[in-house]
């Protein structure tokens, strides 16, 4: 989100006398009266293959799935099989080639899912089809929490369905613990059923909608989607579309009428986007959706926006920036070494939606915003403070950043400044055009490290390789970095 410039069983049993495994702290923990356990270790298996059948039903909060999952050939190598659901989901059967397999289920502590309770189901890796297929049948609540973060809006209610997935929602099966272990899959066949008077988006290529049985029935297709961006929202939408766009808005005039002007802005910045970013981003479809409080997000080719940035939207506004800010990111996404991480997943998604924003609503513009950006990065470093004053994280090198750490620094520090910061630098050196082929050269790499991005800049600016060594890996910020000094 980037607003202005800041952007076991099944009754859930005590368990006591964990053991410690894998790293997990020996600890029980009881959260709302449930027994809780602290993850144990999980398999390696990785699924190939989804094919999810998900019923919502919005006024009881609830939903049920039936999930066929095909494993990658011979990335089952444990003996046991471990997947996790959100807790409040209870798992009623898991069967391979017809035959029902024995389960444990048990209820973890898990940051990656909103309330911060999984649940945890083991089974015997022998006991599966030969040919690596298994199915999952489940059922259960997702009732609100602001237990990890007042932010996480996940839930189903009355108003919809509004979830993630793989560190926020578990609302299907996974068979890793951590966001951090995410990976692409095939989504072969999503069906999504709920009340008529509600339509749902998945990700990847909207197949069809129809009514079967008093419910609208909703079918998605996404052939390569991480894990991390499998979200799933349904609400009261109306749609518009043009040119592989699709906008799901309210049913209101306003909300109607806004859907309009930011239907014609994201299409401006999409064709910006793929001429000079990531060539490869499957964009024929794109997903803009009206969501809640929080509900800025991107998910792959799925877009959020939340309520009060749709409806006082203007492209001269801050509303802009931050639909600009969602979308650029599957533009600006590559495959990276590991203390890449933050610096792409949320440092270069900070910054790359700039220079577009410039080409439509000019240099002055662009300018002004990058000193408030330097404005108000000098002024954190010399009080820890942020806008509002509240205590920063300490500063750290770009890359010294962990992906564990991204949810203190995005949207705060560094990855939200000092990155602006740095990219800003390279395009003063090099202006506007320079700027965008340098920008196409890094986006376009079938890897980026700290070795590759070196070598594209050199390329374009000699010399520049201690520059950028002092920007990446030290927290300097000397009178030749500075916009003053240009």
């Amino acid at each position: 989100m980037a607003n202005g410039l800041e952007s076991d069983d099944k009754t859930g049993r005590q368990m006591t006398g964990i053991s410690k495994s894998a790293g997990a702290v020996a600890c029980a923990l009881v959260v709302g009266g449930l027994g809780v356990q602290m993850p144990q270790d999980e398999s390696g298996a990785k699924v190939r293959e989804y094919t999810i059948d998900a019923d919502f039903f919005p006024d009881e909060g609830r939903m049920s799935a039936t999930v066929d999952m095909e494993f990658l050939a011979g990335s089952v190598t444990e003996d046991t099989l471990v997947f996790y659901l959100h807790g409040e989901l209870n798992v009623e059967r898991v069967e391979a080639g017809g035959r029902p397999l024995e389960v444990v289920q048990d209820l973890v502590f898990n940051e990656n899912d909103y309330s911060n309770v999984a649940r945890q189901v083991r089974f015997a890796a022998s006991d599966i089809d030969p040919a690596g297929f298994i199915r999952v049948s489940y059922s259960g609540h997702f009732n609100p929490s602001v237990v990890a973060a007042i932010s996480n809006y996940m839930r189903v209610d009355s108003d919809g369905v509004f979830l993630r997935s793989l560190g926020y929602s578990l609302w299907f099966p996974v068979f890793v613990e951590s966001w951090r272990d995410s990976y692409e899959v095939s989504f072969s066949s999503v069906t999504i059923r709920t009340p008529p008077e509600f339509k749902a988006v998945f990700a990847g290529q909207h197949v069809r909608d129809y009514e079967e049985g008093g419910r609208r029935v909703s079918e998605w297709h996404a052939p390569r989607l991480n894990l991390f961006d499998a979200q799933c929202t349904a609400r009261r939408f109306d749609v518009v579309s043009d040119g592989g766009f699709f906008l799901y808005h309210l049913r209101d005039s306003l909300a109607g009428a806004k859907a309009a002007e930011i239907l014609a802005f994201s299409s401006r910045l999409k064709s910006l986007y793929q001429t000079h970013y990531r060539r490869d981003v499957t964009a024929d479809q794109i997903h803009v959706m009206q969501m809640p409080e929080y509900g800025n997000i991107a998910s792959g080719n799925v877009i959020g926006i939340d309520d009060e940035v749709w409806s006082q939207f203007e492209v001269t506004a801050w509303q802009s920036t931050t639909v600009a800010h969602e979308l650029v990111h599957s533009f600006v996404r590559l495959p990276h070494s590991a203390e890449f991480g933050s610096f792409v997943i949320e440092g270069f998604p900070s910054y790359f939606h700039l220079p577009a924003m410039a080409e439509i609503l000019g240099e002055d513009w662009y300018q002004d915003y990058v000193r408030r950006v330097e404005d108000q990065y000098l002024s954190k470093r010399e009080t820890g403070r942020g806008r509002r004053g509240e205590p920063l994280p300490p500063e750290k090198p770009i890359l010294e950043i962990g992906t564990d750490e991204i949810s203190e620094y995005k949207d705060t520090f560094v990855l939200n400044d000092r990155v602006r910061l740095f990219f800003d630098y390279l395009r003063r050196q090099l202006g506007s055009d320079g700027f965008f082929r340098l920008a196409s050269d890094l986006m376009n790499r079938e890897m980026l490290d700290y070795e590759s991005m070196v070598a594209v800049i050199e390329a374009f600016l000699p010399g520049s390789g201690e520059g950028v060594y002092r920007w990446l890996r030290t927290s300097e910020y000397p009178e030749e970095f500075r916009l003053e000094a240009r």
